[in-house]
């Protein structure tokens, strides 16, 4: 609605001025209309293009990037922390974290977290990329392996999902 009444008024000034204004053409209008109006624009018609996309469900899922599987065992680390901190049972902690990041509890209702409330999801995101960031190569090896292994799972997947659909 504010797009259309700043193309008015443009027009308006214009034709006062008594040149002729052509709205279809894009010289014209992006002369009246802000930077963040455009870009408003823009981006609400990617959004409709990636909305519109569609994702056959049988389809693999997508393989883990090392640092994907460094953030996974970190997550896991410092709640188990934070829960004995607070006198919790490790191993119950433990396979409530296993439960509640797996695919089946995804796609449920979000699954209830009582011991770790205390840090939020971009605390932790951040506390974890600064620990990636100091880690040197050697420690970063085997995270790269599961992240080589995932891949090389991923490629055979794809591979037989493309057979089968032929």
């Amino acid at each position: 609605m504010e797009f259309d009444a700043v193309v008015d008024h443009c027009d308006k000034v214009l034709s006062q001025n008594s040149e002729e204004v052509s709205l279809s053409s894009k010289s014209n209008i992006s002369g009246c209309v802000s930077i963040k109006e455009r870009k408003a624009k823009k981006a609400s018609k990617t959004m409709i293009r990636k909305d519109t996309r569609e994702k056959p469900e049988d389809k693999p899922k997508r393989p883990l990037s090392a640092y994907n599987f460094f953030f996974r065992h970190e997550r896991e680390n410092i709640m188990m922390s934070m829960a004995v901190a607070e006198g919790l049972d490790p191993e119950e902690v433990l396979k409530e974290i296993r439960i509640a990041s797996s695919d089946k509890m995804k796609k449920r209702r979000r699954h209830r977290r009582t011991f770790y409330r205390k840090i939020g999801f971009a605390a932790l995101t951040k506390h974890i990329a600064v620990k990636w960031k100091a880690l040197d190569s050697v420690a970063k090896i085997p995270f790269e392996i599961m992240a080589r292994k995932e891949k090389q799972r991923y490629r055979n997947d794809i591979c037989k999902w493309n057979e089968a659909r032929k």
